[in-house]
């Protein structure tokens, strides 16, 4: 007798630790009430009561299975019904195989076999099913195939051949014999190809392998012992009863829903064990071959001819395959590495070189420049106006706009020049060739035209503009890093000079650059011998003209030049992270002063205001060069105020954050320039402020509206809670209409002028 159980089903989506941890217990319940009745075979009466549990348990496999099915939904249901099929056949060879016995009846082959043979290609093929749903793998497929040639010439010799000696009455009953190891070596065959191929391999996928080796072991056994012994072992009915339970349990078991799921992308390691298992398979032939020969048995030559062709075949197969793989692999890594390397040389929004790709065609076309003795020119690109594209459209849209400049600007220059984006809003374009100055410049212009022209976003339309420096190699020894340098300084002035224009890098700019490396050079020196000096001018109240405190003004007392004002160096500072190291400079000595003053009697409540730059307030670094200044100088922090531009807290929020960090240490806020930006006065309570300083145009009568303005800003910071100082008071009139305004304090010439540590020492002082 041969018994069969069938398999489970499949859902997508779910992953295999999901299905492993699932909560559904059914599977659990049924594998433990099928052993228990497999366990409980033995005590009923041999005949019908045993054929009537036997086939209960092979209906109870297929009717799981189903069940499984519908419960677990996989993404294929097909492979898991040709499963539920051909344990159907199992359970009706089974129950024709019990008739045939009760009727007395002695015959082989019997309709029983039929529906037992037939089972074994539907299940193998509910298996292929089952694998090729999860991944199309050849070699996985060759590796199966080659165990299974040499398991099958292994069977023929020690199963086939003597059936076929043994059987010499019916060919048919010799077929039939020799089918039934073939049909296990054919899900043999089919399962390891299952079991090595890549995707999840999971409790239900374990089941399903269970059930086939007790299958093939009682199948086999079964073979073994018709041909080597007298009887039937009775414990090969409980392996087959306990396959039937174990092909439902898979089928019931959540993680069958995995089972099917392709693996994209992944492999399945080549272990230990495949590796064994490939090398025993071909071992067989010659192995069966030695064996026969040292026990004296006759040999089968032909069964090792046959086998050892097809092993080689297959083994050929295999070896085709595998260099393909690796061929192939070798193609994916010089894909990726392509792919990497055009990534780390390209800008990843628009395609275009980036900088560091920039700079090695820069090197490349001025290395050949002093070969031929031509000229390279280079275009440095700042977008105008950018920004509020971002702003007002999002950055979606700005970045569509950026790849659309970046089309535009390749459309518009010769094939061989290269156009490539340094970041943001800046791009280059490499001339080269180019005739002279004059041809570049024109470039240059064409390039603004097109830029400037309408970009559509969806529904939107957008407009920026352009400013081009323009830089031009003419000596062999200009570097890249120089030509981006000066084409960025000649773009920096054609956007001082009112955007969408223009500036070539010519001998005027040279020598202002130089100047301006030097004064750079000079005023670190200054900073580090401490030329620079501190002027004050008075923060005075406009009720009773008191001294409040007084604004701290640096000078450079510069060898062999005298006395720098601030509008000569502060520019060059605050272009690097040197206007840093001055703005501490200036805490530093102006914290200190005040102390100074207060030891020799000055109003204890004076403060000191300092002028911080955009750029140390949107450094971290502002408090602890706050915290450093008031340690050193000894001052309580209420006798600190940084004056800070409005633009600043406008729109950089770190600098807010920054200040508002300084401010709750105690250190007062003073918002400079107050009303140049509408949007910081309607966030002025949100911001980190104690007091707006007002310029001074807005006490100038001639200006229209003016003093309704300077009413307005007055009101509006009071009602936010904040003070104000006005500055430019040069009269009498001036202090008229600011005590009319309810203004609390004011500074100008009028007030007093910027004057020495010393002069404002002894005014405060007196004042006292």
């Amino acid at each position: 007798m041969t018994d069969h159980p069938s398999a489970s089903a499949v859902r997508p989506a779910l992953p295999p630790r999901v299905g492993e941890q699932a909560p559904d217990r059914v599977w659990l319940v049924f594998a433990l009430a099928g052993l228990a009745v497999v366990a409980s075979y033995g005590l009923w009466p041999e005949g019908l009561a045993q054929d009537v549990v036997y086939g209960v348990v092979g209906l109870a496999g297929v009717a799981a299975i189903v069940v499984g099915a519908h419960r677990n939904r996989p993404r294929t249901v097909r492979p898991w019904l040709l499963l539920a099929a051909g344990q159907l056949l199992w359970v009706l060879g089974d129950s024709l195989y019990s008739w045939h016995d009760l009727g007395g009846q002695d015959s082989y082959p019997s309709p029983g076999d039929a529906a037992y043979l037939l089972a074994y290609p539907v299940l193998a093929l509910g298996l292929a099913l089952l694998g090729r749903s999860r991944r199309r793998d050849l070699a996985a497929s060759l590796d199966a195939l080659t165990v299974a040639a040499g398991l099958a010439l292994l069977s023929f010799d020690l199963l086939g051949r003597p059936a076929l000696e043994a059987a010499h009455t019916s060919p048919l009953a010799t077929a039939v014999t020799v089918a039934y190891p073939a049909g296990d070596i054919l899900l043999l065959a089919v399962a390891l190809r299952l079991m090595i191929s890549p995707g999840a391999w999971n409790r239900s996928m374990r089941c399903l392998l269970a059930a086939i080796v007790l299958l093939v072991v009682a199948d086999t056994t079964n073979s073994a012992t018709s041909l080597y012994a007298d009887s039937t072992p009775t414990w090969l009915s409980y392996l087959w009863l306990c396959s039937y339970v174990s092909w439902g349990a898979a089928a019931l078991h959540p993680s069958m829903r995995v089972a099917t799921e392709r693996s994209v992308g992944r492999t399945l390691r080549f272990r230990l064990w495949r590796l064994f298992a490939l090398g025993g398979a071909t071992f067989i032939a010659p192995g069966t071959l030695a064996v026969q020969h040292v026990l004296g048995l006759t040999i089968d030559v032909w069964a090792v001819v046959v086998g050892s062709v097809v092993m080689f075949v297959l083994v050929v197969c295999r070896m085709f395959v595998a260099i393909e793989q690796i061929a192939d692999v070798t193609r994916q890594r010089k894909r990726l590495q392509d792919a990497l390397a055009f990534e780390a040389a390209h800008d990843s929004l628009t395609g275009l070189p980036n900088r560091a790709q920039s700079l090695l065609l820069i090197r490349a076309a001025l290395l050949r420049s002093q070969r031929s003795g031509e000229m390279v020119g280079l275009l440095f690109i700042d977008l105008d106006a950018f920004k509020a594209v971002n702003d007002t459209l999002g950055h979606t849209a700005g970045d569509a706009l950026l790849c659309a400049v970046s089309r535009r600007l390749q459309a518009a220059v010769r094939g061989g020049d290269v156009v490539s984006r340094l970041g943001g809003d800046e791009f280059l374009v490499l001339l080269e060739p180019v005739a002279d100055e004059a041809a570049a410049l024109a470039v240059a212009q064409r390039l603004v035209e097109e830029v400037s022209m309408p970009v559509t976003l969806g529904r939107q339309v957008a407009r920026v503009g352009a400013s081009i420096g323009v830089a031009i190699s003419q000596d062999a020894g200009t570097d890249a890093e120089q030509l981006i340098h000066e084409a960025d300084v000649a773009a920096y002035r054609a956007k001082a000079g009112g955007r969408g224009r223009c500036e070539l890098f010519d001998v005027s700019l040279r020598s202002e650059l130089a100047a301006q490396a030097a004064l750079e050079a000079d005023l670190i020196r200054a900073i580090a011998t401490d030329q620079l000096v501190l002027h004050y001018q008075p923060i005075v109240g406009v009720g009773d003209q008191q001294v409040r405190g007084l604004e701290a003004l640096v000078r450079w007392q510069r060898p062999s030049v005298g006395l720098v004002m601030p509008g000569d160096f502060l520019p060059v500072a605050e272009r690097s992270e040197l206007i840093c190291d001055l703005d501490s400079w200036v805490l530093l000595h102006a914290a200190a002063q005040v102390a100074d003053w207060v030891a020799a009697g000055a109003d204890p409540d004076l403060f000191v205001s300092v002028n911080i730059s955009g750029r140390h307030a949107s450094r971290a670094r502002i408090v602890d060069d706050v915290t450093a200044a008031l340690a050193a100088g000894g001052i309580r922090p209420e006798q600190l105020v940084l004056e800070v531009p409005e633009v600043v807290l406008g729109g950089d929020l770190r600098a807010v954050a920054h200040l508002r960090a300084v401010r709750d240490l105690g250190v007062g806020v003073s918002l400079d320039d107050f009303g140049t930006g509408y949007a910081t006065i309607s966030r002025l309570r949100d911001l980190p402020v104690d007091t707006v300083k007002l310029d001074g145009r807005f006490l100038d009568p001639s200006v229209p509206g003016a003093t309704a303005l300077l009413r307005l800003m007055i009101h509006t910071a009071h009602t936010a809670g904040v003070a104000t100082v006005a500055e430019g008071v040069e009269h009498a009139g001036h202090l008229g209409i600011l005590t009319a305004l309810d203004c609390e304090s004011a500074q100008g010439g009028h007030l007093g002028a910027p004057m020495t540590a010393a002069e404002a020492g002894r005014l405060s002082v007196r004042v006292r």
